[in-house]
């Protein structure tokens, strides 16, 4: 057998079958995690922008002044936020689902 110079890599190899789903489980997190953050931020912009009917809700910074919109289109546009947010959300719940069937059948294959 080849000397692996890697530390994590031979810490893997010596047994793979429970330390690769381990590692790449650990990877997807790392990978989802500011996915989750970001979505549940836009979450929250969206339901206030439809519950205050303002676009910029009040409260957030702004990198400069705009004119807010208002009515049925600031609801809209929450509305729009909050399904790009579930998307991102979905996106990265898939990723970690992935990253982890992966590291499964890594392992399986030693």
């Amino acid at each position: 057998m080849n000397q692996v110079n890697d530390p994590l890599t031979a810490w893997i190899l010596e047994d793979p079958s429970t330390r690769a789903p381990l590692a790449l489980g650990i990877l997807g997190t790392l990978l989802v995690l500011p996915l989750a953050i970001f979505a549940v931020y836009m979450l929250r912009l969206g339901t206030s922008a439809m519950t205050m009917r303002e676009f910029p809700p009040r409260g957030y910074r702004l990198l400069r002044s705009v004119t807010p919109i208002t009515g049925d289109m600031a609801a809209r546009q929450g509305r729009l936020i909050r399904i790009m947010a579930m998307l991102l959300l979905a996106g990265a719940i898939a990723i970690a689902i992935f990253m982890w069937r992966f590291g499964v059948l890594l392992g399986r294959s030693h």
